[in-house]
């Protein structure tokens, strides 16, 4: 669901996430968020989508079956017998 809602900003910075918009990403009391800006908006997401979008992001660069971790210290290894 797409919402827009209008915000107060409070003494200190603090803006109030409204009770709808947490029951939707599912933010419960000290839950975290992922908060960012771009091009003069602000986004949110729960630190879980944002988890989920970085996997998806970098998933494009790993082999299927295959452990990033792993290829990452099997090219350092290499690198290390060449020198």
């Amino acid at each position: 669901m797409a919402a827009r809602l209008v915000v107060t900003v409070s003494p200190g910075g603090r803006v109030v996430t409204p009770a709808e918009l947490r029951r939707e990403l599912g933010i419960k009391v000290g839950g975290e968020l992922v908060v960012e800006s771009d091009e003069g908006e602000v986004r949110m997401r729960s630190r879980r989508d944002g988890v989920r979008q970085a996997q998806a992001i970098l998933g494009k660069y790993v082999r299927k079956g295959g452990s990033a971790a792993e290829e990452l210290l099997a090219d350092r290894r290499r690198e290390a017998e060449s020198e």
